[in-house]
């Protein structure tokens, strides 16, 4: 039996063990890299998608200023426009795109992607045009429908602005704060301005274009946030109603020019009210009669009306101004020093009108001498 022929020329393949080992990584390597990629893009897929590719539906969502991006990430989140508050955080920081958010209100899409989403807010594309406007503290609800008509940003006349603030019952139910206004001043026609004093004063953003609906419910959201639970506590400690403290901050408000006399006049009539006597506010005969007075007449303390706090004891029938933060707070902590019982202050007249500082008394006869002094100052202003 004739044997194979074997050609020994012909070499077996070798592969040295260092190449060997050194293949082996290359291709597991690649193996773990391409994983990777496939994992990467999978979950960034999976992420950055729209939520709904046919929901062209607009959602207005509000970036506050100065939110964080965890912030945002959960504002988005929560009105369902990105899959996860995370995954968003991650794509900010890797996009270098955190600082660049513009504050504002978007009208954005479940059909947009994340990178679209980030791209709106961080561009400003998307944002629905603001209306800046600021209103004053002490401001009446008729002043304030003025300003907003004479300002020409919003289209809407004082008129109509007035005749939507009178429609309490409308806004009541949101607001509960507003169910503490008292019954006797819904007589829309005795009391056209039962939102008097509730129309918080700010700096405000409003859509261009809104109504005067828009425009009272963000001025009553904000008065909602900085009224809050700590200052409705401290109300029932002092057995005041919450209209009771803005009625009386209102005339804190326009009585007071001074931040360091705020406190201090609302001790005064702290303490009058304590003592059951006229409050007699040169600020309620002004909101009377519209006209800025400095002093008051004895035919204008004779006024017919519940505002007349000459004539009327107690607070009067409501607010008269739209009064700050700084108004309230006074009211519900007022200088404690002022109100020694045993030495009251109970009066106060006003110095150099320019200046708007007072002179503060505890006893009548101080008080009348003041009086005359500084009396021929407002007189000279007056005339």
């Amino acid at each position: 039996m004739s044997q194979p022929i074997v050609n020994k020329d012909k070499k077996s393949p070798y592969i040295n063990p260092l190449m060997r080992r050194i293949l082996v990584y290359v291709v597991s390597l690649c193996i773990v890299i391409g994983t990777v990629v496939f994992t990467v893009k999978h979950t960034y897929n999976k992420y950055t998608k729209p939520m709904d590719v046919k929901d062209d539906s607009d959602v207005v969502v509000v970036v506050p200023m100065g939110t964080s991006v965890r912030g945002i990430g959960n504002i988005l989140y929560d009105e369902g426009l990105i899959r996860n508050k995370g995954a968003f955080k991650i794509f900010m920081e890797f996009s270098d795109k955190s600082s660049k958010v513009k504050a504002g209100k978007y009208k954005l899409k479940k059909s947009m992607s994340l990178p679209e989403i980030v791209e709106a807010i961080t561009s400003g594309e998307g944002a629905i045009p603001q209306k800046k406007f600021t209103i004053p503290e002490g401001k009446s609800i008729k002043e304030i429908a003025n300003a907003l008509a004479e300002s020409g940003k919003f289209p809407f006349t004082e008129e109509e602005f007035i005749a939507e603030a009178s429609n309490l019952e409308k806004y009541e139910q949101e607001f509960s704060f507003l169910q503490d206004i008292p019954e006797e001043r819904r007589d829309r026609e005795q009391y056209p301005y039962p939102l008097e004093g509730y129309l918080f004063p700010e700096t405000y953003f409003a859509d261009e274009g809104s109504t005067p609906e828009d425009i009272i419910k963000i001025m009553l959201s904000q008065f909602g946030k900085v009224y809050g639970s700590g200052y409705r506590a401290r109300a029932e400690e002092l057995g005041l109603t919450t209209d009771q403290v803005v009625t009386l901050a209102s005339i804190v408000q326009r009585e007071a020019r001074l931040r360091e006399e705020f406190p201090k006049i609302a001790a005064v009539f702290h303490n009058r009210m304590k003592k059951e006597m006229a409050l007699e506010s040169c600020a309620t005969i002004r909101y009377i009669t519209g006209k800025n007075i400095l002093y008051v007449t004895n035919e204008e303390a004779a006024i017919e009306s519940k505002y007349n706090t000459y004539k009327y004891g107690g607070l009067p029938i409501g607010p008269i101004a739209c009064p700050g933060e700084l108004a309230i707070k006074s009211v519900l902590y007022p200088d404690e020093e002022m109100m020694d019982p045993e030495r009251p202050y109970l009066y106060f007249v006003l110095m150099d009108p320019n200046e708007g500082r007072h002179a503060f008394n505890y006893d009548y006869e101080s008080h009348l001498q003041d009086k005359k002094k500084y009396e021929k100052l407002w007189k000279d202003i007056a005339n």
